[in-house]
């Protein structure tokens, strides 16, 4: 038994790494056409830095690539077992098919722990290190800081945050104006338009229907008004006068605190110096953040009083997507021997369909972030309990046929 666990793993292994390298080399070529291969031509970057940038794209690409490569795989090699009646062979010696694919639903295990490793920590850091390379290396611009879903912090005396972005035009927009390191004007509005003064090297941002707030300082006494309420109670003037006509009391101190008024309501315009523009340090997008740091993005947001379902999509999408490896490898291994071919296009065409499938899911879940009544963040589990349910019942009844 050892030895057939031996050969089925090796056999698991070497179609793994070649359906790997196959699905790498795709994905990995797809984005050095877009975006380095161009810079090599122009020798706008050195043969260094473009394989600095190849090592950074590859923990994103393997994100990607391992649970579908192990779903090719499983389909290549039972399909093939199947094929050449060595799966007859071995469950006709007495041994049943859910003791023979033991050691291959460990490796799916294993892959999906290097999933989650790659899902939560290693592909957000290596893509903000990828794309920092690309803006150093000039393919883009200081427009490309107007991304969505993110607090823009390197605008000069401004934090801008916004939900979507067509053009010139931003929707949801929040925009707050800083004075050595504190706010003190904001503007939330539900559009805005952004105009590049390209010669004097300055942004406006065209704020349409909004409310304008600024953050004003004031006095309030701090009294003592008798039995009836307790001493040194914080009450405002009209409130102290209010009640020093029925209470006795004397004021025994005074505060002094900030509070926000609104100024202006409409179109309000915000203009930006580019000239000391910082864009070294950039906070990430959502998509581009590791699971802590979205932790901590879910908590500012709060603070912010700003919709937070954006963050909880990518939360469970990076953990939903580590088990997929253990969903595939379910649903793979009964769907190849029911398949009996040995070619590998219908492997492949088998592994197209469902990684439409499962994509579909998640695309859904983003395509209704925004409608937090919906909680579009649980739609990304639905493709692994899915494939996991259909797979143990296709396994049991194979197993029964055995």
């Amino acid at each position: 038994m050892k030895t057939l666990h031996i050969y089925l793993l090796r056999q698991a292994l070497s179609t793994l790494a070649m359906t790997v390298c196959v699905f790498a080399f795709i994905l990995l070529l797809g984005n050095i056409l877009k975006e380095i291969l161009s810079l090599l031509v122009n020798r706008q970057a050195s043969l260094f830095l473009i394989f600095k940038a190849v090592a950074l794209l590859m923990p994103w690409i393997m994100a990607y690539v391992l649970p579908f490569a192990l779903l090719t795989a499983m389909l290549l090699l039972f399909g093939r077992l199947s094929a050449d009646n060595e799966l007859t062979a071995i469950r006709a010696s007495g041994i049943s098919l859910l003791s023979l694919i033991t050691p291959l639903l460990l490796l799916a295990v294993v892959v999906s722990g290097i999933c989650a490793w790659f899902n939560l920590q290693v592909t957000p850091q290596a893509r903000v290190e990828y794309k920092k390379l690309v803006l150093n290396l000039g393919v883009q611009n200081v427009e490309s800081l107007l991304t969505e879903e993110r607090f823009i912090d390197e605008l000069p005396g401004t934090i801008l945050y916004f939900r979507k972005k067509n053009g010139d035009m931003l929707e949801d927009v929040w925009l707050r104006q800083l004075e050595k390191s504190e706010i003190t004007r904001r503007v939330r509005a539900a559009k805005a338009r952004v105009k590049w003064d390209r010669a004097n090297n300055n942004v406006t941002f065209e704020l349409i229907n909004g409310v304008t707030e600024v953050l004003e300082w004031h006095d309030a006494p701090i009294a003592e008004l008798g039995p009836a309420i307790p001493a040194a109670t914080f009450v405002s003037t009209n409130v102290l006068q209010a009640l020093t006509n029925v209470v006795p009391g004397r004021v025994i101190g005074q505060s002094h605190y900030q509070e926000w008024h609104p100024v202006q309501y409409g179109t309000t315009e915000c203009t930006v110096s580019l000239t000391n523009l910082d864009r070294v340090e950039r906070s990430a997008k959502i998509t581009d953040m590791t699971f802590l740091q979205l932790t901590r993005e879910l908590q500012k947001r709060k603070q912010e009083g700003i919709g937070v379902t954006p963050i909880l999509v990518q939360m469970h999408r990076q953990i939903a997507f580590s088990f997929a490896s253990v969903a595939f490898t379910l649903v793979a291994i009964p769907l190849g021997i029911q398949a009996h071919r040995r070619e590998t296009s219908i492997g492949m065409a088998l592994s197209v369909v469902h990684v439409f499938v499962y994509y579909s899911f998640l695309i859904l879940s983003e395509a209704l972030q925004m409608r937090e009544r919906l909680h579009p963040q649980y739609i990304v589990w639905i493709p692994n309990l899915i494939f996991q349910v259909l797979g143990a019942v296709l396994l049991w009844r194979a197993n029964r046929k055995g």
